[in-house]
């Protein structure tokens, strides 16, 4: 029967919100192959209406609605996926290992070159200045101020209102959240909660 194939595509797709399975490439390449086989027997049925003007319209639909509803399911799953993949662009500057296994060869291909294209766009913008987007921030911070303690001598650091703060090995500091993020995330600082 048509679309049973795309059907589980679709509940595939589904899935994919909460988590991010391997790249079923079997159960597309079978989807892809129906969508095939309708669209050649809906040619058929084309030209068969061309030269013996026969109504061959209900017939027609049997092959043309599948067709339709598989093309669309395709795209929902490939979307889904595109941008769980412009997610991880976003969170990491490379794919994970234990991620790399779960996507296709164009998919490591779309992410390296979105990855790159996101860099190179907004690290040439003068407006972003320093700023630098891939923090791995997702949402917005709840707590605009934190205590963090020093694991590494980082010296005197200038924050964003002009004061001067030194970090000295296992002190412990009240800061602002965006004066310190980027020693978080290089391991100079640890955040305690």
């Amino acid at each position: 029967m048509y679309g049973e194939e795309a059907s589980k595509l679709a509940r595939e797709a589904k899935r994919t919100i909460d988590h991010f399975p391997p790249y079923n490439d079997t159960l597309v390449r079978s989807v892809i192959r129906e969508i095939r086989h309708l669209h050649e027997t809906c040619e058929e049925l084309e030209e068969e209406f061309r030269l013996q003007k026969q109504q061959v319209e209900s017939e027609y639909l049997v092959y043309k609605t599948p067709l339709q509803r598989n093309k669309r399911i395709l795209m929902a799953y490939h979307h889904q996926r595109l941008e769980k993949i412009k997610e991880f662009a976003w969170v990491f500057n490379a794919i994970p290992e234990g991620s790399r296994r779960l996507l296709s060869p164009d998919e490591i291909i779309f992410f390296n070159e979105y990855e790159k294209q996101c860099r190179n766009k907004y690290s040439n913008l003068s407006e972003f200045g320093e700023i630098d987007l891939g923090l791995g921030m997702i949402s917005p911070p709840k707590e605009v101020f934190i205590t963090v303690r020093v694991l590494k001598d980082c010296g005197d650091i200038v924050t964003e209102s002009g004061a001067t703060l030194s970090l000295k090995k296992n002190s412990e500091h009240f800061v602002k959240r965006g004066d310190v993020e980027r020693l978080i995330n290089q391991g100079y600082l640890l955040h305690v909660a």
